[in-house]
């Protein structure tokens, strides 16, 4: 098996079958009544802890996989962060397994959505601040990194936001095509800023290739934020690609244009203005039109823009 084989073996595949399960596990519950939010349903908590469960834990497989530590349990305990980024993978796990904990015993759905907010942006700030604040690394980056994070966990909020009012427009079934094409763009820039950082954005374009296979057989009812079943899984992606993007600029030796960097963080949200502006109201292809026609268009910026280097660090 040739190395790129086995990455997207490692890095896409097993995430992608993981998080198709999954997320079936969790719509199939059906917790999300539309009509009646207030009242509960059965099965939902151990069909959202096992679904959890199953996304969380391929992507620490999927590392551990990788690094050949997985089929030598004696060897678990010589996992190692080379860099703060790589705490990732068992962040965004753990904000999977939280925000599938909070729909699994939240006593409604509006007991969920109100506690959901405040979980979200605490985890999005936390795992943004572990991430980027790589101080011992690179001292004289203080400020930079202050501002990293800030504006990071301010796009990622912006764009679970657009991606949430997406799926409540009756977009539900392609809305995670949008997060799709921003982790493309991302995956363009990563790979050819630090191969490893890359294969770690390969790995949420997995799970989000699960999920989105999902979706085309599900339309969200409820408008109320955080019980769209799919988002345990895509939200915490969304917040690891905003972090994986802006530590591309920590491995370049020469910085893409600021205006590049900007449009590919808050992608989806764009995807979501030109959708309220052009798109609401037409038919669900015309929509789609002006998402797949905003994501290629960013997609085929970065290729043009972005050129292979080898990095000072």
């Amino acid at each position: 098996m040739s190395f790129e084989q086995q990455i997207l073996l490692q890095r896409v595949a097993l995430p992608a079958i993981a998080s198709l399960i999954g997320c079936w596990l969790m719509i199939a519950s059906r917790s999300e009544s539309g009509r009646d939010a207030d009242q509960p349903h059965p099965h939902t908590r151990w069909m959202t802890i096992l679904g959890s469960l199953l996304i969380a834990g391929s992507l620490v497989v999927s590392d551990f996989w990788q690094r050949d530590l997985l089929l030598d349990p004696v060897r678990w305990s010589d996992w190692d962060a080379s860099y703060r980024w790589q705490w990732l993978v068992w962040l965004v796990p753990g904000a999977m397994l939280l925000l599938g904990l909070l729909r699994a015993f939240a006593l409604n759905e509006r007991e969920q959505t109100s506690q959901m907010w405040p979980v979200l942006s605490l985890a999005t700030l936390g795992i943004h601040y572990v991430a980027l604040f790589e101080m011992e690394t690179w001292p004289n980056w203080l400020i930079p990194m202050f501002h990293a994070i800030l504006i990071g966990t301010a796009a990622s909020i912006l764009n679970i936001s657009s991606l949430h009012a997406l799926a409540t427009s009756g977009a539900s079934r392609w809305t995670p095509l949008v997060l799709l094409g921003q982790l493309g763009c991302i995956a363009a820039i990563a790979l050819q800023s630090y191969a490893s950082l890359g294969e770690w954005v390969l790995t949420g374009i997995g799970v989000t290739l699960g999920a989105t296979v999902v979706s085309f057989g599900y339309s969200a009812k409820s408008r109320l934020f955080g019980v769209w079943p799919i988002a345990i899984a895509i939200y915490p992606v969304a917040i690891s690609g905003a972090v994986c993007l802006l530590l591309t600029g920590y491995f370049r030796s020469r910085p893409l244009p600021v205006w590049l960097i900007g449009i590919v963080l808050v992608l989806p949200t764009i995807v979501w203005f030109l959708d309220f502006v052009y798109g609401r109201y037409g038919r669900t292809w015309y929509r789609i039109a002006w998402a797949a026609a905003a994501c290629v268009a960013v997609l085929v910026a970065v290729i043009l823009v972005t050129e292979p280097f080898k990095s000072e660090w």
